[in-house]
């Protein structure tokens, strides 16, 4: 079956289905003993870059929960990490960005991303995984938008301000703001879950 077809993809759609497909977020984590056996010996990131191992690590709630769709175990961080902005995974915090945006030259010198340049190790792992999810599934991505981007890395009076960022920007050249969505946009996954509407 072609994977336009499937069930999964026709349930995204809101299309009729004869079932409803389900699949869980964060079905990779800490709930499957495999991963954590995983996780005892490679941290989220060298678990992320190494294809192999994000492919397993990927698959193993299909395997054994039998979900519809495989989610990509991936950090949302990875893109802009591609693209070179500085990140850091701060244990019990989360990702801590060097840099945050904060005016319209911030957002204008962040590059569209080359996929399989940037993220390539991303590419590899969604080809491993695609044979391996279930013939009316898919590859389930996750992504964020452009406004959780924009507010990791800041003090707290820098995120408590962000919305009369995001305004400011928005006002003085709503496109570019658009573009980061461009930016951040990786080819390969069957279907994309943005975060909240912002």
């Amino acid at each position: 079956m072609e994977v336009k077809h499937s069930r999964f993809l026709r349930a995204c759609r809101r299309e009729p289905v004869d079932t409803t497909p389900v699949w869980f977020m964060r079905q990779a984590g800490r709930v499957l003993p495999e991963y954590r056996r995983v996780r005892e010996r490679y941290s989220l990131l060298e678990v992320c870059k190494q294809p192999e191992l994000c492919a397993e690590v990927t698959i193993q709630p299909v395997r054994r929960l039998g979900v519809d769709a495989a989610v990509m175990f991936a950090d949302i961080m990875l893109p802009l990490m591609g693209i070179g902005v500085g990140i850091e995974l701060v244990e019990n915090v989360g990702p801590v960005i060097a840099h945050p945006v904060r005016t319209m030259d911030d957002l204008s010198a962040l590059r569209p991303i080359e996929p399989e340049q940037d993220v390539g190790f991303v590419m590899e792992a969604v080809r491993i995984v695609k044979p391996e999810t279930p013939e009316d599934g898919g590859i389930h991505g996750v992504a964020t938008r452009r406004i959780t981007y924009m507010g990791y890395g800041g003090n707290q009076a820098y995120v408590q301000n962000l919305r009369d960022i995001v305004i400011a920007i928005m006002i003085e050249k709503r496109q570019a703001v658009e573009n980061l969505e461009e930016i951040l946009s990786v080819p390969g996954i069957d279907m994309v879950q943005w975060g909240p509407s912002d």
